[in-house]
């Protein structure tokens, strides 16, 4: 219905909004359509062990990109499609520090 389709448009905005903070420490390659998107955090961690810190110590979740076949580098992927535009600003949020931390550190 339409106005899903809008509040999935402004999902999608917001997380690729929220991405721009980090884009020093990680590639976010723009994506057609889909519910999701790769980010290639740049880290020597695994993608493993950045979703596990991800999850432990920040509190949001991320797949690694080992699950999909990806095994180049530090690759993540974030799924939006469920989100609704109050929790996505606060995943969002975790997600960039998150990657932030990991990235720096």
């Amino acid at each position: 219905s339409a106005p899903h389709i809008e509040a999935l448009r402004e999902v999608r905005h917001l997380v690729f909004e929220a991405f721009g903070a980090v884009r020093d420490v990680a590639d976010v390659p723009p994506v057609q359509g889909a519910f999701y998107t790769l980010v290639d955090v740049k880290t020597r961690l695994s993608p493993m062990e950045c979703a596990e810190r991800l999850i432990r110590e920040h509190g949001v979740a991320a797949i690694p990109g080992t699950a999909f076949g990806l095994t180049s580098g530090c690759v993540l992927r974030v799924s939006y499609g469920a989100l609704a535009r109050d929790t996505v600003v606060e995943g969002m949020r975790r997600l960039t520090r998150g990657i932030r931390a990991i990235a720096g550190g």
